[in-house]
Parts: structure tokens; sequence; C-alpha cells
């Protein structure tokens, strides 16, 4: 049976996948006054952030788990807006310690402002990579390409595709600080609307969450500002309103 460790290393041995990785490293540290333990462990193999792989998958890494609050599907449309491929196509994999970055804890709204950076710039370079080999395949300058969904397009009405470009073998690329990425204006998925991976089992109930409780007699309650001085006035002895 395979594991999340054996399928990254079976991930980082596949000779038709295009990589975007980094030397592994311990979690980053929490900072000052927030919550969390740091850690020092670090895995035995390179971290992977992107993967497109010649059968048409693209799986994306990120060291943060989805509480419910949604990372899951924002991190997938960063991955599909700067590789100009369909939200639908992406698949994210997500904390697992054996399988994703270890990016520390999933804390203080850090999901899409910090751990998604690195993510969304392996996205860019594997898109640049990918558009560099077009480029050379379809006799066209890189930035007269156009790309839905993997499918890249010249002037000229030749194309090819991802696909086909890594079917003739793919490489491993160090993850780069300085990349290209996407201007906003040409933003499409990131600007829509795409249906929540969880929404059916959040609706349904049927997956349980962190952040999810549930007690016997449920009772209405209200969020107000906190005062130094407020004491409780006292409790209700009714019955709980669902």
């Amino acid at each position: 049976m395979q594991t999340p460790r054996s399928q990254r290393e079976a991930l980082l041995r596949a000779a038709d996948a295009l990589l975007v990785t980094r030397a592994p490293t311990a979690g980053a540290q929490p900072a000052p006054g927030q919550p969390g333990a740091a850690s020092d462990y670090v895995p035995a193999t390179p971290d992977v952030f992107i993967a497109v792989r010649a059968d048409g998958r693209v799986q994306a890494f990120n060291g943060h788990v989805d509480l419910g609050t949604g990372v899951r599907t924002a991190l997938a449309q960063i991955v599909a807006e700067e590789l100009d491929v369909a939200f639908e196509r992406v698949e994210m994999v997500l904390g697992h310690t054996e399988a994703a970055p270890n990016q520390g804890p999933t804390i203080a709204s850090a999901t899409i402002q910090i751990t998604a950076v690195p993510l969304r710039k392996a996205a860019a370079q594997a898109r640049a990579w990918l558009l560099a080999r077009a480029a050379d395949a379809l006799r066209t300058p890189a930035d007269m390409l156009r790309v839905d969904d993997g499918v890249v397009r010249a002037g000229n009405g030749r194309a090819t595709d991802y696909w086909t470009l890594l079917a003739g073998g793919g490489t491993t690329l160090a993850l780069a600080d300085a990349v290209a990425l996407k201007p906003s204006a040409q933003y499409r998925c990131a600007t829509s609307r795409p249906r929540r991976a969880n929404w059916w089992r959040k609706a349904m109930w049927t997956r349980r969450w962190r952040t999810r409780t549930r007690c016997a007699a449920p009772m209405y309650g209200r969020t107000r500002c906190t005062d130094r001085s407020a004491r409780p006035a006292g409790w209700p002895t009714t019955a709980p309103m669902a």
C-alpha cells in the first residue's frame, strides 16, 4: 500500500513530471505573540510545491490545513490562475507531514498571506518553463502565445499543450525567489467564484472540522465588544433556543 511518503518519493522519481521544489527546511517560527509551537522537523526529501503531470493532473502542495474556512478552494484558484489551467484540474494536498511542505501551524490568517506566496511563485515558475518549451515547439516567441487550460496556441493556428510537452520528459526546478507573476488585470480564475471544494460535506455535516462543535442543548449567543469591567449579569434558565 502506498503511503504519502512513498507517493512523494515516486513523484520525485517521475520522468514525465514538472516539479517545483525547495530544499527541505524546518517549519516557520510563530511570530511573537502568536499561538502555536515551533517544530524542528525536517523532511528527508525536498519540499514539492507544484507537480504538473503528463497525464493531465496538476498537484499543488501546501503545509496548512483547511479548518472549514475555504483555503483549499482559494489555494487551488491561485494555482490555476498562475498556471493557466482549469480550477477543476488542480488537486490540493494540504498539511500532511510526509506529503506537504512544513510551513508551520495553521493560525493567524497566514495561509493566503504567507504560505500561499511560495505556492504562487512555484505555479508561475512552472508556467514560464512550459511556455519556453512551447515556444521552441511552435517556433513562436513565448510572449506571443496564449494559454487556456494548458492548451498553448500561437497566432498562426498551431497549438500544443502542457501534457504533450511533458511526454517528452519533465524536469525538477528549484523554487526561485524572483518570479514574474501574472498581473491582476489578467486574472480570470482568481476573480471567479467556483463552488467550494467542501461545500457539500459542510452542508450535510458529513465531515468533521476542528472548529465544529456539537452539544446536547445549544443556546443562542451573540458576540459583543469586550470591556474590561464587564461581568455576566446572569444565565438564562428558560429552554435553550436552537
